[in-house]
């Protein structure tokens, strides 16, 4: 397929679904008719150059698409990266309607999440809609209090009255996610100041003047509403926190540097049962609590159990067995920095 064919090949197939009746929803939705005429003006033969997919091969995916059991036809992020984003975002849901393949098993779904986060936003009035304000070089429209990226590195780079001098971007790398990005690349190397809070250096946040960590998943409580409201199946799942973060001020080295040479340390019990505590500073009758016994250490990586030696039988690992006092002499070292003078007490540890 051609770039930015998409929307092509779903207006040939559109129009076979129409012209062969092969639609199962005609008379139960709203809207039919005026698609009906929309896609009768881009038959097969007329869409396969722009599409550059073959009329026969549009026409057979449209009969196959109608006589599957299910079927769904599905874009995303990928689609939108071009002029025809938002037509053909459309036409993929309008090609799922038509079919009946939408809110059924195999087809396009939709859930009914425990927390309705797109719900809440409906219920939100917004005074500020499609269109009541463009951007300054470019004249794109804005909806709600949003403008688009699109026009964001002519914002940048254009002089005048509104320019942008300051951004702040959280948790995004719109060189690599958004439209002209290397000429948003350029833009964001010219910005008086650039604030980042994001956990990595990009393409994008390189250009920042400063560069904020955010918590990370293992440090938050939270559950997440975003995924349940686009999931094919009902389900809700709690994230608890895995791990504490640092009081502020709290000192986390051990040399004295890092205590402070004024602070004083705490008493600790000398070895002697019924002893006064030993200190450096601080209160003379301040004790304190014994210490548990330490348990000992687990070695990171255990040892392999005993081997058998292929040539003569012996168990143990290599290192484990003394070198006898006949044995055959060391063979060369492959490298001279590899031969190194033997050790006191032989090989043995």
């Amino acid at each position: 397929m051609r770039p930015g064919g998409d929307v092509f090949l779903l207006l040939g197939m559109l129009h076979t679904l129409f012209r062969e009746d092969l639609g199962g929803l005609a008379g139960r939705v709203d809207g039919v008719p005026e698609l009906a005429g929309l896609a009768a003006n881009w038959p097969p033969a007329r869409t396969a150059a722009r599409a550059g997919v073959a009329a026969d091969t549009i026409s057979r995916l449209a009969h196959e698409f109608a006589a599957a059991a299910s079927a769904v036809a599905y874009g995303r992020v990928g689609v939108c990266h071009q002029r025809t984003g938002t037509l053909t975002h459309w036409l993929i849901n309008a090609l799922n309607i038509l079919t009946a393949n939408v809110d059924s098993p195999g087809g396009a779904m939709f859930p009914t999440p425990a927390i309705d986060g797109f719900g809440v936003l409906g219920t939100i009035p917004l005074t500020r809609r499609w269109g009541h304000r463009h951007q300054r070089v470019s004249g794109l429209p804005g909806y709600a209090d949003e403008l688009p990226m699109a026009g964001l590195a002519d914002e940048i780079l254009t002089p005048g009255e509104g320019q942008v001098r300051g951004l702040v971007t959280y948790a995004g790398h719109p060189v690599l996610s958004t439209p002209q990005g290397a000429r948003l690349d350029e833009a964001l190397a010219g910005l008086e100041h650039y604030i980042a809070v994001d956990f990595y250096v990009t393409e994008t946040t390189h250009h920042a003047h400063v560069i904020l960590p955010p918590v990370s998943h293992l440090e938050r409580a939270d559950v997440d509403f975003v995924f349940p409201s686009v999931s094919v199946h009902n389900h809700i799942r709690a994230n608890r926190r895995r791990s504490r973060r640092r009081p502020a001020g709290r000192p986390t080295g051990r040399s004295s540097g890092a205590r402070g040479a004024d602070r004083p340390r705490r008493a600790r019990p000398s070895a002697a049962p019924g002893a006064e505590a030993r200190h450096r500073g601080g209160d003379p009758g301040a004790a304190r609590r014994p210490r548990p016994p330490r348990r000992p250490l687990r070695p990171a990586c255990p040892r392999s159990p005993p081997r058998t030696h292929p040539r003569d039988g012996e168990t143990g690992t290599p290192r484990d067995r003394p070198r006898a006092a006949d044995a055959s002499p060391a063979r060369p070292a492959r490298h001279p920095g590899d031969a190194r003078p033997p050790r006191p007490g032989g090989d043995a540890r």
